[in-house]
This record gives structure tokens, C-alpha cells and sequence, in this order.
């Protein structure tokens, strides 16, 4: 299931040279994907909305915070998604937890990319659909000073409980923990703002992620 997922970015988020992975390190990863694989139950949803002074047209849902607003500048539409693992692999990593910490550690980062992989592919999808168009990278609450809370309108609207099984608690973290929702604009102009948010970074000269984040707003 998990066979195109970038092990180079495993190792980096478990701060691993890539330089010199060990053999060890590499079957231990190996192993925690397919033990993943086995147990996990990726479910999927995104809808689109024509955005009109920051609202998702048809909802109540207003895009509250600066920083959001600034990434949609130029946008007409937008796609709201949410995707997760499933409760099952959250049960993995809690039971891992308690006889072998280091295996939990190495399967929540695991965990982590493997979620990542899952809104690749949404992104993959949305911008064939909207291949005359340009869309933005994915921005998802807690980012900048787009609220948290918002996960609460993100639940709502897409109905994520009953259609995939996310849950918000009242922090508007979610369960499971290995989920995310995000939004993606849909303009037709190539969004001017896309690296307003990488300028700050001191690492932005180096970053391996800025090319990959161009390309996704790219016809």
C-alpha cells in the first residue's frame, strides 16, 4: 500500500542523516510500513466551494485569519478535504508504546509521511480535475494564525465523523491522530503569493521542499 511513500523524508523527520542510513535503520522502517499497511484504513473526502468574501459559498464556514486569507488571494473556488490512517494504527503506535518505544517512535513518523502520502494523492486528483486552472499548496488550520478550532467547520461541512470517522475533541484536535484536513484554491492566475510564507524561513535557500511546492501550483 505504501510502496511510493519517500523514505528519504521517514529518516529526516526521525532526524536520521540520509547520507548514512543504516541497514538496520532501513529494515526497521521497512517493516513498521508494511505492519502499517496491514492495519491501516485510509478513507478519503474533498468538496469544492465557490469563496465569496472569504465564506465557502452554501455554509456558514468563514475563513477566519490574515494568513489564509493572504493564501487564497485570487482564488474563486476552493477544495476543503480531510483524510486519515484510521483509529487502528493510533491503537498500533499506543500499544508499541508500552513494549518497544523505539518501534512506536519509528511508526509514528512512519505514520506521519504515510498520511502525508494519502493528501499527495488528493492533490493529485483535484489538480487533474482542474487542470486549466492553478491551485494553490494546502493550508490547513494551525498554520499561521488560520485557528485550530477551525477543524470544528472543516468536521461540519464535510461531514467527517459519519463519512470517514474523524472526530475534533473540544481542543479541535483530531482523532485519529493521523488525519488531516486542509483547503486548496483553485485561481486562474498563477497565485503570486506562494512563497510569501517560505521568505521568513532562514532556511528557505536550501529547502528541498520549495521546488515541490512550486510544481504543485504549475499547469
Amino acid at each position: 500500500m505504501y510502496e511510493k511513500v519517500n523514505r528519504m523524508d521517514i529518516f529526516r523527520l526521525l532526524g536520521v542523516n540520509t547520507k548514512y542510513v543504516s541497514e538496520n535503520m532501513i529494515s526497521i522502517v521497512e517493516s513498521c510500513l508494511e505492519e502499517l499497511s496491514e492495519i491501516s484504513k485510509p478513507k478519503s473526502i474533498y468538496r469544492k466551494f465557490e469563496i465569496e468574501n472569504f465564506k465557502l459559498v452554501g455554509t456558514n464556514f468563514e475563513l477566519v485569519g490574515n494568513d489564509i486569507k493572504r493564501h487564497l488571494v485570487g482564488c474563486h473556488s476552493s477544495y476543503l478535504l480531510g483524510t486519515t490512517l484510521g483509529v487502528e494504527v493510533d491503537k498500533l503506535i499506543k500499544r508499541y508504546q508500552y513494549i518497544n518505544l523505539e518501534r512506536a517512535i519509528v511508526l509514528d513518523s512512519c505514520g506521519s509521511i504515510c498520511i502525508e502520502n494519502q493528501c499527495q494523492i488528493l492533490d493529485d486528483e483535484i489538480k487533474s480535475i482542474e487542470d486549466s486552472s492553478y491551485t494553490t499548496v494546502r493550508y490547513s488550520p494551525g498554520y499561521g494564525d488560520f485557528p485550530i478550532t477551525s477543524q470544528k467547520s472543516f468536521a461540519k461541512v464535510l461531514e467527517l465523523d459519519r463519512r470517514i470517522g474523524v472526530k475534533i475533541n473540544s481542543l479541535g484536535i483530531m482523532i485519529p491522530k493521523k488525519s488531516i484536513t486542509a483547503i486548496i484554491g483553485v485561481s486562474d492566475n498563477l497565485p503570486q503569493n506562494i512563497l510569501d510564507r517560505c521568505k521568513i524561513c532562514k532556511l528557505s535557500e536550501d529547502c528541498i521542499y520549495i521546488e515541490r511546492m512550486v510544481e504543485r501550483v504549475r499547469k
